[in-house]
């Protein structure tokens, strides 16, 4: 979609993304605040991800290398020696990974 999106004058390329990822930036609250300009070039960078029900997108000793957005559905941080209990829900709308992400960044040195 990228190349696609490439080759559109500035505007029509805003307008299609606009379009296009219209569901993404009104849910997210992390893209609700972005202007047009931000959401056209973020938007094609972002990769959806569907995940069944009990599936586990990452583990406590994995390296994170993305941070998620919650579109749609639930799903939550679970303590898994104990039943799979949840002690966070993630709800639509909300970002997670990040503090993963910049915990792993900082280990690094980055």
């Amino acid at each position: 979609m990228l190349e696609f999106l490439d080759d559109l004058p500035i505007r029509l390329k805003i307008k299609t993304v606009m379009y296009v990822f219209k569901d993404a930036y009104n849910t997210i609250q992390f893209l609700k605040a972005g202007t047009e300009n931000f959401l056209s070039w973020i938007c094609p960078l972002l990769e959806q991800n569907y995940y069944t029900s009990d599936q586990i997108v990452y583990y406590e000793s994995d390296i994170i290398k993305d941070l998620y957005f919650q579109l749609n559905g639930i799903s939550g941080f679970i303590i898994p020696f104990d039943r799979n209990i949840v002690y966070i829900q993630i709800e639509n709308g909300d970002m997670f990974g990040d503090i993963d992400f910049i915990a792993s960044a900082k280990e690094k040195g980055i």
